[in-house]
């Protein structure tokens, strides 16, 4: 390619002194030699192809969030289920030391039973009603952490009901670890998607 400009200086001093008007010219050439052995577009399409690489990591990363909160949901369901159940447990027991005291507490009345024994049961008693108050609390907290897996509200979180489905079956269970075929381990490793984000 070439291009030429024409630069021309004319003033009021230059003619009072009679210094002739001034021209200059420039005359440029260019020339492309392809240096690199047309590898230039990979050096310009490598910022395009980085940002799609980087959009199907992001594509990765948002797959692996959304797995990573349904199994965080589904360990949240089965821990409210099992503190619901120890709940029931505790008051269950709570209840016959309830009952074992009263009945004590006649035996000690109708002197069958030393007043001691009245006692050690009244703090076995109160443990019991203990460890149903901190099964309780357990349960409440198991209850909002669902529920702010869930996304509800707060009111919404109160009203949860309890879960319906019991802990599955674990019949026949082997006592020894299955050999996963190899194969297996290779295809759930492809569809890990946050090992899929980092290559």
């Amino acid at each position: 390619g070439g291009a030429m400009v024409v630069t021309g200086v004319q003033d009021n001093v230059q003619r009072i002194t009679g210094v002739p008007p001034q021209t200059t010219g420039i005359l440029q050439f260019t020339l492309r030699a392809p240096l690199l052995k047309n590898s230039g577009r990979d050096t310009v399409t490598a910022a395009l192809r980085a940002a799609g690489h980087e959009l199907d990591a992001a594509n990765h990363d948002f797959a692996h969030a959304n797995a990573q909160i349904v199994f965080n949901v589904a360990l949240a369901y089965w821990d409210y289920l099992s503190r619901a159940k120890l709940l029931g447990i505790a008051i269950e027991s709570e209840q016959r030391s309830r009952q074992l005291l009263a009945q004590m507490e006649h035996l000690v009345r109708a002197d069958q039973l030393p007043r001691a024994e009245l006692e050690l049961i009244s703090a076995s008693a109160a443990e019991k009603a203990a460890t149903r108050v901190a099964a309780e609390q357990a349960q409440a907290d198991s209850r909002r952490t669902l529920a702010r897996l869930l996304g509800v509200t707060a009111s919404e979180a109160a009203r949860l009901d309890l879960p319906r489905q019991d802990f599955p079956a674990n019949q026949d269970a082997p006592a020894t670890p299955i050999d996963v075929p190899a194969q297996w381990i290779e295809k759930s490793l492809g569809r890990r998607s946050d090992l899929s984000a980092e290559l």
